[in-house]
């Protein structure tokens, strides 16, 4: 192969790439069930309407799509992953679980 062909090869595995990303990213953006619901359901909060809002604006959620995919790959790679708003919002949640399970577990006494 000459330098020309390992060129193509190389643009066209890019632009397969970059098609497989943008597939995997519409399926994820498709799926049923809102994401912010599932996630706070699955620490067992019961969010009102104003938090999922406010989480939904803080995870970029209520951006147009492509604002979104474009934002996608940068957030989950590994050189960022420690400054992702989901991180910063699932360890929020996991502390409100905790204080809620507290909560519970202590009779209240009069």
């Amino acid at each position: 192969m000459n330098k020309k062909q390992i060129l193509r090869r190389i643009f066209q595995i890019v632009i397969v790439l970059i098609g497989i990303s943008f597939v995997t990213f519409l399926l994820t953006y498709l799926s049923p069930g809102d994401p912010v619901r599932n996630m706070f359901s699955a620490t067992g909060v019961m969010p009102t309407e104003e938090l999922v809002q406010q989480t939904r604006d803080e995870m970029g959620l209520n951006d147009p799509f492509f604002t979104q995919y474009f934002r996608w790959p940068v957030s989950y790679t590994h050189l960022r992953a420690h400054e992702t708003d989901s991180y910063l919002v699932c360890r929020l949640l996991l502390e409100k679980k905790k204080e809620n399970t507290i909560n519970t577990s202590i009779p209240i006494t009069s």
